[in-house]
């Protein structure tokens, strides 16, 4: 049923993230908040996840033959980070993230024109910031039709594809947009077919290891 990456632990110390929460959103976040922010900095999505294990599912609007892009999404964010994924064949309480298909992608105060995707937070754990259950909606078409449909070069439609995918699992890590600099998975918007795109930066990764571990680093 499950596919553990490194441990099969459930909701690792989840309780003791949250007592660490208020150090590492002190501590760690602020930490040359400037460069990228993190979790609750300006401009940062404003939610955190709630434990380093991320259990992740497919609703019915995936088809199978999209899912693999997702796995390999997850595998990356366990290689590059301290998170790990777990693979559920069904959505229920212990899923941290629900991947769904949309067509268009409506954003709250944004509309529904020219959303690639999106990730709201589902569930909340109290007042604390944490985010327990996200749903990743992605709009294949969309993404299909910036990249010149049929007609686009070799890869684009891909590229553009996977690098939506890992930019929307970087908000469910706390990770905000990048607008310009060196190319990763957080610049917002089509990209092209390297892949850099598809990787997150070092200072990113940082923050997410900072916060999770609890082990401060200068990011």
């Amino acid at each position: 049923m499950f596919r553990n990456r490194r441990s099969p632990g459930r909701k690792l110390a989840r309780l003791s993230l949250i007592g660490v929460f208020f150090v590492a959103a002190v501590c760690g976040m602020g930490l040359n908040a400037g460069a990228s922010p993190y979790g609750f900095d300006a401009g940062a999505p404003e939610y955190l996840p709630d434990s380093q294990d991320h259990w992740f599912c497919y609703d019915q609007t995936v088809p199978s033959g999209d899912r693999p892009r997702y796995a390999s999404a997850m595998d990356y964010l366990d290689l590059a980070t301290s998170m790990y994924d777990q693979y559920a064949t069904s959505c229920g309480t212990s899923t941290d993230i629900v991947f769904a298909h949309n067509s268009p992608i409506c954003v709250p105060d944004f509309g529904c024109s020219g959303i690639r995707g999106y990730t709201p937070c589902d569930r909340w754990i109290g007042a604390y910031g944490l985010c327990d259950k996200f749903i990743v909606y992605v709009d294949p078409l969309y993404i299909f039709t910036k990249s010149g449909g049929f007609n686009g070069p070799p890869g684009l439609f891909d590229n553009n594809f996977a690098a939506t995918i890992r930019h929307e699992i970087g908000h469910t890590g706390g990770l905000s947009h990048h607008t310009g600099g060196n190319a990763d998975a957080m610049i917002s918007g089509q990209v092209s077919t390297s892949w850099a795109y598809l990787g997150y930066a070092s200072h990113d990764i940082c923050h997410i290891n900072n916060f999770l571990t609890g082990v401060p680093a200068s990011c």
